[in-house]
């Protein structure tokens, strides 16, 4: 007999905002084996759990996240697009989904840009 394994993708992104703690959150509740996260790298190299290169997507916000800052990063509305009850969430950092996760739900991490740096903070 073989086993699946249940992944959410980018979280339970079907329910909250992709790549967010809500996301993570009901990925959990909704008894998935793992999920799948982004990572990027922000300009002064902190790592977020976020898909695309720029913030245009999926918060209020525009430009590449490669340019920005965690402190900007920080500041942005990251739930607001995907409906009214997610105003006000926030692009997680590696250690918040990690926090999240441990112990609670396996992750598969996804370096989306290699060479910035991400590899050597995720192994750390």
């Amino acid at each position: 007999m073989r086993r699946f394994l249940i992944i959410a993708h980018r979280g339970a992104s079907a329910v909250a905002p992709e790549n967010t703690l809500p996301a993570i959150e009901a990925a959990i509740d909704a008894g998935a084996d793992a999920v799948e996260l982004d990572l990027q790298a922000t300009a002064d190299g902190e790592v977020v759990a976020l898909h695309d290169d720029t913030v245009d997507r999926t918060t209020d916000g525009f430009g590449a996240i490669a340019s920005m800052p965690l402190s900007e990063v920080r500041r942005l509305d990251a739930g607001s697009w995907f409906g009214p009850e997610h105003v006000g969430t926030r692009i997680p950092t590696l250690a918040e989904v990690l926090d999240t996760c441990m112990g609670r739900i396996d992750t598969v991490l996804e370096v989306k840009r290699a060479g910035a740096g991400i590899e050597d903070r995720v192994a750390a």
